[in-house]
């Protein structure tokens, strides 16, 4: 009990120290706006410049390329070499004063440097760890400081771009609604990602590989073109077996289609580095998605089955094996996980079955540009509008097959001999063929031995030596399913890619 509240003590101290701090850093920000700066308080402009320094675009585009990374990762090791040259340094440099100087210069010298970098440091740390908002009151702008938590730091790009993307925009008020509305699933993932930074901050190897995790997705991108491109320009029906034609197709490829330049081996080479940068992008993405995944689909588990505890030793084991398979099903609902996944997976497969495994590599050029997002998501946002729409064309299709079948099956020219059959051509005719099916089918002037001769319906269908009812069949299907149904879907499409 002792030891606790020691501890506890220890704890209000520290926090108490913190808060004050923060208050005077508040106030120092405050007189930085309306004074003079003596010596002392140039430290906080250095500081404040270093932290609302921008990077200029010819720096974000370097850093972009594939060749920028690839120097800032060997820049990243010799940095950290440099620190612990520098750390060496400094103890020799502390050595040496000690046999220079007199005892009262040195221990003069150290305070001073020591309350400047205290103070430099200390300031930097209440700098990084702020912010503040602007907010009207009594019709005058008023600055509100606040200090952050070390989580809020470690926000990732891709949650503030995807919540930009998402996020309703009708209004004001609903846009801070739906920021509330995700704020919990936010604070959740700076959470962890800043567990993350700690991790790998022990482990300064695996910091170096994981901190540049782009340029591994990259890497992996850029050499899926290269491949793709070469397989474009590689594969040949005129090389290998001629008694095996599929051998002869698939596995004697010759880059630009020169013969003596055999391309498999260069396939091979490229496909191993790529899947070396995949089993990275993907480990790293796992160690990033997967564990808030899991963490919440456990944690519904638990809400859900809350009186398992109270229960024997089987009924426990049953909850838990349930808990796993919610777990997996949780996991295969993350479409990005799923995907990332099958990246690897697929990359296993080019390398050791058959490079054509790495069209679906391309596939990522969804993810790397929003605007192939934004089409995607007005696919899928009006998918319940969508999937009406395709019933009422099967609908409409069915009693279009129906009257065919009905009436104008010799112009179908024996591809509608039962419902099924008339139903399938009708569908597959519809849009492949002009005008609709009217324009596959024979055409409407009237043919000997094409009339019903003696039925009630022959004189509506084939009146004189122009038939209205295929006039009628002809157009009202290309009026309807052709017309009026693609342009309800296009206009649903339209619409959700203007918001």
């Amino acid at each position: 009990m002792k030891k606790e509240k020691k501890k506890n003590a220890k704890y209000n101290y520290y926090d108490l120290i913190t808060e004050a701090g923060f208050a005077a850093y508040f106030l120092l920000e405050n007189y930085y706006e309306v004074l003079d700066l003596d010596d002392d308080r140039r430290i906080l402009a250095d500081v404040k410049k270093n932290k609302k320094q921008p990077t200029t675009k010819n720096e974000n585009f370097l850093q972009a390329s594939v060749f920028g990374q690839i120097a800032s990762f060997f820049i990243s090791i010799v940095k950290q070499g440099i620190e612990t040259a520098d750390t060496l340094k400094n103890q020799i440099n502390k050595n040496l004063m000690k046999f220079v100087m007199d005892e009262k210069e040195e221990k003069k010298i150290r305070k001073e440097i020591q309350y400047r970098e205290l103070l430099r440091e200390g300031l930097r740390f209440f700098a990084q760890n702020s912010a503040h908002i602007e907010v009207v009151r009594n019709k005058q702008v008023e600055k509100v400081y606040f200090h952050l938590h070390p989580f809020c730091h470690t926000l990732p790009k891709e949650i503030k771009n995807d919540f930009n993307d998402s996020v309703n925009r009708v209004s004001v008020q609903s846009k801070v609604n739906g920021l509330m509305e995700c704020s919990d699933q936010i604070i959740k993932v700076m959470k962890h990602e800043h567990s993350l930074k700690l991790f790998f901050n022990k482990y300064k190897v695996l910091a170096m590989f994981a901190n540049h995790v782009t340029l591994w997705q990259d890497l992996s991108f850029t050499i899926a073109l290269i491949v793709n491109f070469f397989i474009l320009t590689s594969y040949s029906s005129d090389y290998g077996n001629e008694e095996d034609p599929i051998e002869k197709r698939l596995q004697n490829p010759r880059l630009f289609l020169i013969d003596s330049i055999n391309a498999k081996p260069i396939l091979q080479t490229l496909g191993v580095i790529m899947l070396i940068s995949t089993i990275f992008v993907v480990l790293f993405y796992l160690f990033k998605k997967a564990p808030l995944v899991i963490q919440k689909v456990w944690n519904d588990a638990e809400k859900n089955g809350s009186q398992s505890k109270k229960k024997g030793l089987i009924s426990r084991l049953l909850s838990l094996f349930l808990r796993l398979i919610l777990v997996f099903f949780g996991i295969l609902q993350s479409i990005e996980i799923v995907y990332y996944i099958l990246y690897l997976i697929m990359a296993a497969l080019a390398v050791a079955i058959h490079p054509f495994f790495f069209a679906f590599h391309l596939t990522e050029t969804i993810l790397r540009y929003p605007t192939l997002k934004n089409v995607l998501r007005a696919f899928w946002d009006p998918r319940k509008a969508l999937g009406l729409a395709l019933v009422l064309f099967i609908v409409l299709e069915y009693i279009a097959s129906l009257v065919g079948f009905a009436a104008f099956y010799q112009d179908y020219e024996g591809n509608c001999q039962t419902t099924y059959d008339c139903f399938m051509y009708t569908f597959d005719y519809t849009f492949k063929a002009n005008g609709g099916i009217g324009g596959q089918l024979d055409g409407i002037y009237e043919r000997p031995g094409n009339k019903l001769e003696g039925k009630f319906l022959s004189k509506f269908f084939l009146a004189g030596s122009y038939g209205v009812g295929r006039f009628l069949f002809d157009n009202l299907i290309n009026l309807f399913l052709v017309v009026v149904m693609i342009s309800i879907v296009a206009g649903n499409l339209k619409n959700k890619l203007k918001k």
